[in-house]
């Protein structure tokens, strides 16, 4: 059952599952490591500073964050094997299949195994972007959504890097 913190006095109304995205917590592989951890921002300040009206230093931390996603993509335990019942393999990059839209699908499966017709969703933080992409993808399955503290949902800066 929910719990009364979340939930206050309908928390016995509702059935709570909380999801951790892939390569998060305990799961295996994970981000969790010194390529994709990366120092990218100032550790007194906790966040790379960047003046987002000065083109230079939009660039320079586009380059910062351009090395470290290439030295996290590089991780040779990323690279994983897939044997089928036939016998043949099929190799794959965990960080292609680690995505928002793929942990949304993994809620999905859950709503499948648990026999829901349709899920409440709550999301905070990235859990807005989340529970925004289930609801989006997957529209009729989705009863209740409450987005607490959202994420902007466009802070691409991909366009800036050289």
């Amino acid at each position: 059952m929910g719990s009364e913190m979340f939930l206050g006095p309908s928390a016995g109304t509702y059935n709570v599952i909380s999801f951790d995205q892939r390569g998060m917590g305990r799961s295996e592989p994970t981000f969790v490591v010194d390529e994709c951890m990366k120092e990218t921002h100032d550790p007194e300040l906790l966040t790379l500073q960047v003046n987002y009206l000065d083109e230079q230093s939009v660039r320079t931390a586009s380059r910062i964050y351009k090395q470290r996603n290439l030295e996290c993509w590089a991780r040779k335990d990323f690279l994983l094997n897939s044997t089928a019942r036939d016998g043949t393999t099929k190799s794959y990059h965990f960080l292609q299949y680690s995505g928002t839209r793929q942990l949304a699908e993994d809620i999905e499966r859950v709503r499948r195994l648990v026999g829901d017709q349709k899920l409440s969703v709550y999301g905070i933080s990235y859990g807005t972007t989340v529970m925004g992409t289930y609801a989006t993808v997957f529209p009729n399955h989705v009863n209740l959504l409450v987005l607490d503290g959202s994420t902007c949902p466009d802070n691409d800066i991909v366009d800036w890097i050289d």
